[in-house]
């Protein structure tokens, strides 16, 4: 036994035949496959199949006769071919750290053979292997971060990969600064603030602020100062000139335990100047005011300077109160608040805050606008203030092109343009008006959207050869995009399916092909395509070139009816005539054509002039305005006739009691001569083969000569030639007989002469 063809899943298991001579004749061979029958029959080989690769199978044979079944044989081991395992889908987390994520799987479903060990991977780097585990934990992951883990699963023929996204628990935050305090907040408060932690480690759900009294160098007394989710906050009814200790935590959702920062130290100043009045303001300008304060009511002290601060920043220092003071460089019509800072060396005291407005001017700095396609036939245009509204915005107006496309109120920040053409290029500008003035943006451009192709034109379609035809595609009549492609469809009627002849991006094709027939009537369309779609533009016909008629699949028919005419006839329908037949001729001997009266693929034609009695080769011949085409050729004879006319036939004088007859036989003896028959005065004188015959006459005789040509169908006649022999001398005269009657006469008498 012996197994050939090993695959993956079949396998081909041959024998050698038993001999069975003492036990009678052989019924069956019976295969078994682990001891289970899989085949019975008198085949010598099986081909097993839907088994499982990188299995071992156990075979083994026996045959049966009808004295029974024989001896198995000894087992033949067969281990099928390897494949990529299967069914490799059982991950599953069994414990996820913030730092680490512990896997557990189940081999392949189908291993296919035998497994190496596994490869295991995380974010799309190689962690180690795993000989037999079935479960592994991949640690020093980042916390609260998705992660890919995936495991690979090999045979020798392939791999399998199982795959989990599993993100990490969240941890303490990390990355943790020491606060920043500022003491400039009055004698009474501090203002603690903080960057968020570099490495949340989950999601972030509040802060804690500690602050402490420092006494003697030692933090006592920690209260928390502040809950929640800001990133600073003002600590107030704090004591003057005492230095305190703050420290903040931070705490993730789902957690309880926090991160913690570094404290840090602050002292609190001394008691600053009270009674400050407000600042005053006059002369209000676009750009500038007038600012005058008086001292505070409670200076605590000698005053060493005063500050004036403006919006925040300190715009003037001076050690006096009471004067005039121009405050520059102000945006128009923008609110401001100023306050003035009296400070001793004891530190500062601030009056209340004095807040105004600046005069409008005319706006300034429009950005552009935002443009984008809203769709095939839209634009959306957004923008927004002016840097320096320089005033009240009353309206804004978008102009197209220089032209006024519309006017909104100052709280429409975004307009929708619907009257746009399709992938046309348009500019937009953005005018703010105020009661002082207006301020235009620069240009921006976009151009619109693509639309499908419309406005499209027949294409202009010649015939170049009967199998060829020349496509000039016109452009459309709108553009609405740019062309990516056309396609050239054909079809040879309004109710049937077009087909594809060419794709591509020319717009003047040649295509030769088998599609096409001579002499046929089509409809072309193009498909025009851009990036909005496509459209099929209207069907223009075109008829091919004719060609010369197909080959002709059958012989035509010849009958004949005499010895020089026959009639042929054909029947060549089966053949495409390619094009309008226009002539045709029957071709004697592939040669001397004989015009067809009425030429089609199928007709009659009687001929005439044959040669009686001759083996002739008959075929047709039909032409198109492309071409000829001949059938093969027919043979067939003509009917037997009787000689044709003699060709010469005359008489001569030799002398005057002789003539020489000669002739021609006849040019269409139509068959064998089988004699010359001459006639004399419608008398036989000569039969025989010859061309010439002496016939002996008399002198002064009128003659009327004449021949027959015979063969064994008849006989043709020559002319008939009459000639008179000359006279001849009489000779043979006798001398004449006188006779004396009186003395005065004679009588003389003669005879005729002899000739």
């Amino acid at each position: 036994m012996n197994a050939t063809n090993v695959k993956t899943t079949v396998v081909t298991i041959i024998w050698n035949p038993v001999d069975i001579s003492f036990s009678g004749p052989l019924l069956q061979y019976d295969l078994f496959r682990d001891n289970k029958v899989v085949y019975s029959g008198l085949s010598t080989s099986f081909q097993d199949s839907g088994l499982s690769p990188g299995k071992s199978y156990v075979y083994n044979v026996r045959a049966v006769t009808r004295a029974g079944s024989g001896e198995v044989s000894t087992i033949f081991t067969v281990t099928m071919n390897e494949d990529r395992p299967e069914g490799f889908d059982s991950l599953r987390a069994i414990d996820i750290g913030s730092t680490f994520i512990q896997i557990a799987f189940d081999a392949p479903q189908e291993s296919n053979g035998k497994l190496l060990p596994y490869r295991i991977f995380a974010n799309g780097k190689f962690v180690f292997t795993l000989a037999k585990n079935t479960s592994f934990k991949v640690e020093g992951l980042v916390p609260f971060t998705m992660n890919k883990i995936e495991i690979e699963a090999c045979t020798q023929a392939g791999c399998i990969i199982g795959m989990l996204n599993l993100t990490t628990a969240p941890s303490i935050p990390s990355g943790i600064v020491t606060p920043f305090i500022d003491t400039n907040q009055g004698a009474n408060a501090m203002l603690v603030s903080w960057s968020a932690p570099s490495n949340q480690n989950g999601e972030l759900s509040r802060y804690e602020v500690y602050i402490a009294i420092v006494l003697q160098g030692v933090a006592q007394g920690v209260k928390l100062a502040y809950r929640g989710t800001d990133t600073k906050v003002l600590i107030t009814k704090l004591a003057e000139a005492t230095t305190y200790e703050v420290y903040y935590e931070v705490f993730n959702a789902d957690l309880s335990e926090p991160g913690k920062s570094s404290a840090r130290r602050a002292r609190t100043p001394s008691t600053a100047p009270e009674g400050l009045p407000a600042p005053t303001i006059d002369l209000i300008q676009s750009t500038s005011v007038h600012i005058t304060w008086e001292a505070p009511s409670t200076p605590n002290g000698e005053i060493t300077k005063y500050s004036l601060v403006v919006n925040g920043s300190v715009r003037l220092r001076t050690a006096d109160a009471g004067d005039v003071h121009v405050i520059q460089g102000l945006t128009p019509y923008t609110i401001y608040s100023a306050e003035v800072q009296a400070c001793t060396v004891q530190g500062c005291g601030s009056s209340p805050k004095t807040t105004f407005r600046t005069l409008p001017t005319t706006p300034s700095g429009q950005d552009p606008p935002s443009l984008s396609v809203y769709n095939s036939s839209a634009i959306l245009i957004r923008w927004s203030p002016p840097n320096f509204p320089n005033g009240e915005i009353q309206n804004y107006t978008v102009q197209r092109d220089g032209q006024v496309s519309i006017t909104v109120d100052a709280d429409i920040l975004s307009y929708i343009d619907t009257n746009v053409s399709p992938y046309t290029l348009y500019q937009y500008t953005i005018v703010v008006s105020t009661d002082h003035g207006i301020a235009k943006s620069t240009a921006r451009q976009i151009r619109s959207a693509e639309n499908v192709p419309t406005e499209l034109k027949e294409p202009i379609i010649t015939s170049t050869s009967p199998i060829s035809i020349r496509v000039i595609i016109p452009p459309p009549g709108i553009v609405t995009g740019v062309i990516i492609e056309y396609q050239i469809l054909l079809k040879q009627a309004i109710s049937t399916s077009p087909l594809v002849l060419y794709t591509g991006e020319r717009s003047d094709v040649s295509i030769t092909s088998e599609i096409l027939l001579p002499a046929e009537t089509y409809l072309v369309a193009i498909v025009y395509k851009n990036g909005a779609g496509e459209t099929i533009g209207p069907w223009a016909e075109v008829t091919t070139l004719p060609d010369a008629p197909d080959a002709f699949q059958s012989l035509p028919s010849v009958f004949i009816t005499s010895s020089s005419t026959a009639i042929i006839s054909w029947n060549f329908s089966t053949s495409r005539s390619n094009g309008q037949i226009v002539n045709g001729s029957v071709l004697i001997n592939e040669d001397a054509p004989y015009p067809i009266t009425h030429p089609n693929l199928s007709g009659e034609q009687e001929v005439n002039d044959l040669v009686p009695n001759q083996l002739t080769n008959f075929s047709v011949r039909l032409c198109t305005e492309g071409g000829c085409q001949v059938s093969n050729k027919v043979a067939n004879k003509t009917l037997k006739a009787a000689p044709g006319p003699f060709s010469e036939f005359s008489a001569l004088f030799l002398d005057e009691d002789s003539v020489s007859i000669l002739w021609r036989i006849p040019s269409s003896p139509n068959q064998p001569i089988i004699r010359i028959d001459v006639y004399r005065n419608d008398k036989l004188i000569y039969q025989g083969l010859n061309t010439k015959f002496v016939d002996f006459v008399s002198p002064d005789m009128e003659l009327t000569y004449m021949a027959k040509a015979f063969n064994d169908i008849g006989f043709s006649q020559s002319k008939e030639i009459t000639v008179r022999t000359p006279a001849k001398v009489p000779g043979n005269m006798s001398g004449p007989r006188l006779v004396l009657s009186n003395p005065t006469s004679i009588n003389v008498s003669w005879s005729s002469p002899a000739t």
